[in-house]
Parts: C-alpha cells; sequence; structure tokens
C-alpha cells in the first residue's frame, strides 16, 4: 500500500486553481474529498509565523509515522484555518497520542469511531471558535477548518488511509472533523478546563443524539430524561462493566444549566444523579451481549465524575448525547 506523504513535503505552484490541488491532493491521499487550500510557501510560512516547522510533535497511530508543527501548519492550510488555530492543533495532536486515547483503536475500527476537539476558558475566544448557537454545525467561525485541520493531520500522517487501515463501516460526519467551543463557567458549573486543568479536551465520540425533553417541569424529570438518553448505546462495554465506553459526554444547553442553578443542582450533583439513574438491567440485553457482563445492572459509567458534561449551544431545551467509542478515554490538555 502507498502511503500519503507527510504533508510537510507538499507545496503547490501559486498560479494552480483550487479545484485542481484539490484533486491532485485527493489522489495523493492527502484530501478529504472537498476542495482544500492550495497549500502555497507564502501561506504555510504566515500559519508557521514564529513556529519551528521542524519540531518533533510524536508518533502517529496507525502507522507510527513522525509529525512536525510544519505538517500541522500545511493540514492548517489545506483545512482553511487561519494562525490562531496553531497552538489548538499542536495541543491536539500531543493529546491524541496519550495511551489512553488509543488512537491506534479509533483509526482503525470498522466501527464510526471520529476525534471530536472541544476548547475551554479564554482558549474559545482566541481560537475564534463558537460554542453558542450552532456550534456543531456551520458557520462563520473556526470550528470546522481547526476540526478539519486536526483530522488530516490524523488520517494523513497516522496513515489511516480509508478503506484500507481505516476500515469503518459506515463512518460518520465528524470523520471530516469536529471541533467545538464551551461557554464560560458559571456558579456551580465550571467548565470542564477548570475541573481538569486543561485549555482543549481531544474525545473519541461514536456521533451525536438530540436529546429532548420540553415537557418536565421538575428538573429530576429533565435529568431522568438525559439519564434514559444515557442508556443508547445498550450494550455491554469491553470489559463487561458498563455500558458502550463508561465515559460518555453530554453537551447541556445553556437554558437546561439556567433551571438546574436556579433548584440548586451544582455539576457534581447532576453527574451523580446521572450516575444513579442510568443503568439498566443486564437481563433486559439480547443474550450474546449478556455472557459478556459481569453484573446484574449495567451502569452508564463506573463514577460520577466519568461522565463528561459540558455546556455549550443556544436557546432551547435540546441536550446532546456524545457516546464515545469502546476504549478511549477522553484527554485534556493545556495549550503551548
Amino acid at each position: 500500500m502507498e502511503l500519503p506523504p507527510l504533508p510537510h513535503t507538499i507545496r503547490s505552484d501559486p498560479d494552480e486553481d483550487v479545484a485542481t490541488v484539490s484533486a491532485w491532493l485527493t489522489d495523493l491521499g492527502v484530501g478529504d474529498g472537498h476542495p482544500v487550500i492550495p497549500p502555497t510557501t507564502v501561506r504555510v510560512e504566515s500559519m508557521l509565523g514564529a513556529w519551528d516547522p521542524d519540531e518533533q510533535l510524536g508518533i502517529l497511530a496507525p502507522l507510527r509515522r513522525p509529525v512536525t508543527v510544519g505538517d500541522v501548519a500545511v493540514c492548517a492550510v489545506l483545512a482553511g484555518c487561519r494562525p490562531s488555530a496553531m497552538p489548538v492543533l499542536v495541543a491536539a495532536v500531543r493529546a491524541v497520542q496519550e495511551d489512553r486515547f488509543n488512537l491506534l483503536g479509533l483509526t482503525t475500527t470498522t466501527g464510526n469511531a471520529a476525534i471530536a476537539v472541544v476548547l475551554h476558558g479564554d482558549a474559545v475566544a482566541a481560537a475564534g471558535v463558537n460554542a453558542g448557537q450552532n456550534h456543531l454545525g456551520p458557520g462563520p467561525f473556526a470550528n470546522g477548518p481547526i476540526g478539519r485541520a486536526l483530522a488530516t493531520v490524523v488520517r494523513v500522517v497516522g496513515a489511516a488511509v480509508p478503506g484500507k487501515i481505516d476500515v469503518a463501516i459506515s463512518g460518520q460526519p465528524a470523520k471530516f472533523g469536529l471541533c467545538f467551543g464551551e461557554l464560560p463557567a458559571s456558579p456551580g458549573w465550571p467548565h470542564l478546563g477548570e475541573e481538569r486543568g486543561g485549555d482543549l479536551t481531544v474525545m473519541g465520540i461514536c456521533g451525536t443524539v438530540e436529546v429532548v425533553d420540553a415537557a418536565s417541569q421538575a428538573v429530576t424529570d429533565l435529568l431522568d430524561t438525559l439519564a434514559a438518553a444515557l442508556l443508547l448505546p445498550v450494550a455491554a462495554g469491553h470489559d463487561g462493566r458498563t455500558l458502550g465506553s463508561g465515559e460518555p459526554v453530554v453537551v447541556v444547553p445553556p437554558e437546561w444549566v439556567g433551571r438546574l442553578r436556579d433548584a440548586g443542582w451544582d455539576k457534581r450533583r447532576v453527574r451523580e444523579h446521572l450516575f444513579e439513574k442510568a443503568r439498566v438491567p443486564t437481563a433486559n440485553l439480547a443474550y450474546g451481549l449478556r455472557s459478556r457482563t459481569t453484573t446484574d445492572m449495567l451502569p452508564a459509567a463506573l463514577a460520577a465524575d466519568d461522565i463528561t458534561l459540558l455546556v455549550a449551544g443556544g436557546p432551547g431545551t435540546k441536550a446532546t448525547l456524545m457516546p464515545t467509542w469502546s476504549t478511549s478515554r477522553t484527554v485534556t490538555a493545556r495549550l503551548p
């Protein structure tokens, strides 16, 4: 199998148009099927600024190829990023190499795993990322380009070639890239960066599920709706101790947070409620799945702190569940 070229070796002619360069890079295994910004020398140098292009950032799975700052800069240009994205991308590239993130598994599974990155605190505005309305959708923000750049680095440098190394049965749109921001902290609701001591978190997700409850008046009923949604991955995890990965991610809208806070519920109390409620009798599973379990009740997580709560979005009563993939664990990191 011919591997994609390392991005730092690629430069395009300033006179070539976008369509020509995009087709050329797609044929090389670098493109993702969408048009790209031609990586001319001027554009790459502008993206790099004071960064050293030869700085080593580690080794990327699945084929364990070395990644440099120069590789990241080229992918950032291709994806349409601004130079403010570089600290985010450098930190994210380092974070996905943590053993507990299991990049090898994420990039070689037949499942639909994809990498998502969420920014916290001051990093949100610094990178120009949207944490509000339509934060998972299109818009004039850096969300799309940053997510796409990270996905490109992992796919091209790690050589997770679709159909060869990346053997996902279906895939999902987030494999093109997914990035969003978390809203500022509020009393009793610290953002995840405050809780973990970092500026961004990388997550291996298996899609998104809208959780709607416009009827519940009591916040306990609202949370019970959310707890029921955590049971959607109705399959025993790899070790038979939890449902799914055991580390679900929930993006809570600010309207829900306001109601919960007014009723005296802080983030920790919500986690504890979900931990107690989000469990299913093993007997409810299909026989083949029951045979893998080690308990009569399967929880969504082994501990309350394993339920990741993020706050993002616009007005409305819809939360978003992000089931995380199999043996991948979220990793929070600081910007360089």
